[in-house]
């Protein structure tokens, strides 16, 4: 996740970055496998539904992006990470 939102951020006219390939095993088995993970990229913009191969990113806001990168950390360090 941390990655996923980092790479936008990093990249943000890398359109590599604002797709996540459904059919791939790691997104498979690391989000997909995961509906919490699904609706938390969701709700920085990534649409699920439209595609049976592909993640789009629908909307770039460099806001919530931020805001999703601090979540993620903040739930990192309660977690005492």
């Amino acid at each position: 996740m941390f990655k996923i939102i980092d790479n936008l951020l990093q990249n943000p006219n890398e359109g590599k970055f604002r797709t996540l390939p459904k059919t791939n095993k790691a997104i498979q088995n690391k989000i997909m496998a995961f509906k919490w993970l699904v609706k938390f990229l969701e709700l920085v913009s990534f649409n699920f539904s439209a595609s049976d191969t592909n993640a789009d990113l629908t909307n770039y806001s460099l806001p919530v992006l931020n805001k999703a990168l601090d979540s993620i950390n903040e739930h990192v360090v309660s977690m005492g990470g």
